[in-house]
């Protein structure tokens, strides 16, 4: 749950459905180089963990996210020792730290947790989609064999009121982000994590689109459109009505007429 502590209904509702946690503090992007905020931030780790210590769907401690000084003296010392708090607080659960996709494989910041999640938007804000997210996993695999890793961040964005037929990859900041892009790349993604099980975890970021004032992209102001499902959550679920999965597999086909030509698609469901 990023990138802060969540309400406790939050964890409870994590407890009741099964799910699996990373629960994470509120560190982000870059670090104080003061008494003052490495005691507050070593003490909000400490509060997260003894808080929150009885949630079973608490698997994984994050100490923290995307810091762009990611080799400096400052940053380091400090997660040297919130991955030590880890260790001495909870040493049953496993200490993480999210690295920044810009950020070199080595990058000093990411070698302080026992497992490490990186950020990649391969088929967005670099590269391609098809075949170079896979190739990076793979390399950084060979070269580290004993790295538990994670895709801690990767998607693209959409707005389902705007639609094209095997789209190119649009402009982040762009006003134009077909939803048919972001299930093309999703597609990819998906086919290139599943065939790597040296990948202990994937996260897609993110499930809702949510606020970002900052951002004017997509044709929608002040909204970060990476989500599955809108803001209201309401959009981008398609609903097969009529249809009743049996236990076993399933294959369900749409067949539509565009421009005279006739295209079929179809996916195969597992149920049980």
């Amino acid at each position: 749950m990023a990138h802060y502590q969540h309400d406790q209904k939050d964890y409870n509702l994590a407890d009741e459905h099964g799910l699996v946690v990373w629960a994470e503090i509120p560190l982000v992007n870059s670090v104080t180089d003061s008494t003052a905020f490495t005691a507050s931030t070593q003490n909000q780790l400490r509060e997260l963990i003894r808080q929150n210590y009885n949630h079973p769907s608490i698997a994984f401690w994050g100490i923290g996210n995307e810091l762009t000084d990611y080799n400096g003296t400052a940053t380091n010392t400090l997660l040297a020792s919130l991955a030590g708090i880890i260790e001495s607080e909870d040493p049953d659960r496993l200490s993480t730290y999210a690295v920044r996709g810009e950020d070199p494989d080595d990058a000093q910041s990411g070698l302080h947790t026992r497992t490490t999640g990186f950020n990649k938007y391969f088929g967005w804000y670099y590269g391609s989609k098809d075949g170079e997210l896979g190739a990076w996993a793979d390399s950084l695999h060979a070269n580290s064999p004993s790295r538990r890793i994670a895709m801690s961040e990767y998607g693209v964005g959409a707005n389902p009121t705007q639609h094209a037929l095997n789209p190119p990859k649009p402009e982040p900041g762009g006003s134009w982000h077909p939803e048919e892009y972001q299930s093309l790349f999703h597609e990819a993604a998906w086919k290139q994590l599943a065939a790597r099980p040296y990948i202990w975890g994937t996260f897609v970021w993110d499930m809702f689109d949510f606020a970002s004032d900052g951002r004017n992209e997509g044709g929608r102001p002040g909204i970060n459109d990476k989500g599955l499902v809108t803001h209201d959550r309401q959009i981008h679920i398609f609903r097969w009505t009529g249809i009743t999965l049996k236990q076993g597999e399933n294959t369900v086909a749409v067949t539509a007429t565009i421009n005279g030509a006739t295209y079929t698609d179809s996916v195969v469901w597992t149920l049980g």
